[in-house]
């Protein structure tokens, strides 16, 4: 992030040493210098405002000093030109996270764990890799919203994201798949180790010291799924671990269940 919250003496002196390095360049016709390292965390282009106070200023001083008004001037926009391209392309790659990321649990949203999924099926099928789809869900979440009211089930789907957020390797992805339905995404894990992960997580939840519900314990359900190589398909992972999923809903809850494996 681009942060021109500083001083204005801070901002003025990065400004000061740019253009007296990138003056330098064009003297002797090499390339102009990298942002200052003050200037190199830019926040939104209407941080730029708080750069803008300080032109007047620096450049009156760089001319006092001998530089001309016109290159300082030129300078100076290009410094705020290369800030706004920097920002807007800071702004740019915040956006395209929040239109991935579910706000109320930090998890990706269906959007962002559906190209998890395109990403790592694809790729296993080009290495011959083992791509693991859990989907889980809440057990009787309903009945918790309509009991303690929204705030709680809010509250138990942030305390089951947090569990899954703890409890898996740095390159699984989980997400919250909507409403009370969670995915995860496991790479180049096993069926069999991917349902020992999962059905850890799911003791962790359901151990007494657990309240993730507003001093309710919750439960999930699982279904999890594993195809390597070209047998690695989107669509067919979700069918297998939504059809593994419920099962295991109708096995009474609190369970995890394994779709069968290919031949």
């Amino acid at each position: 992030m681009i942060d021109l919250t500083g001083s204005a003496a801070t901002l003025r002196d990065a400004a000061r040493s740019w253009l007296l390095a990138a003056a330098a360049a064009l003297t002797a016709g090499e390339p102009l210098p990298a942002l200052p390292t003050a200037l190199t965390k830019v926040e939104g282009l209407d941080r730029l405002a708080g750069l803008s106070g300080c032109r007047f200023e620096v450049v009156k001083e760089l001319v006092g000093a001998g530089h001309d008004y016109r290159v300082c001037d030129r300078l100076w926009d290009l410094l705020v030109w290369q800030l706004a391209a920097a920002s807007e392309s800071v702004l740019r790659d915040e956006l395209a996270a929040l239109a991935r990321t579910d706000p109320l649990t930090g998890l990706l949203n269906r959007r962002g764990l559906g190209e998890a999924l395109d990403r790592e099926t694809a790729r296993a099928r080009r290495t011959g890799a083992t791509v693991s789809l859990v989907l889980l869900d809440l057990d009787r979440f309903k009945a918790l919203n309509d009991t303690l009211g929204h705030p709680a089930g809010d509250a138990a789907l942030v305390g089951v994201s947090n569990v899954l957020r703890r409890g898996l390797r740095a390159g699984d992805v989980a997400g919250r798949w909507g409403g009370d339905e969670f995915g995860i995404v496991f790479v180049d894990l096993a069926s069999d180790v991917a349902y020992d992960v999962v059905d850890r997580l799911r003791s962790t939840l359901t151990h007494p010291s657990s309240r993730v519900g507003r001093g309710r314990r919750v439960s999930f359900s699982a279904g999890v799924a594993a195809r390597s190589g070209a047998d690695a398909v989107p669509a067919d992972l979700m069918a297998l671990a939504d059809e593994a999923l419920y099962a295991a809903k109708a096995a009474g809850g609190n369970k995890a269940r394994q779709a069968p494996r290919t031949a």
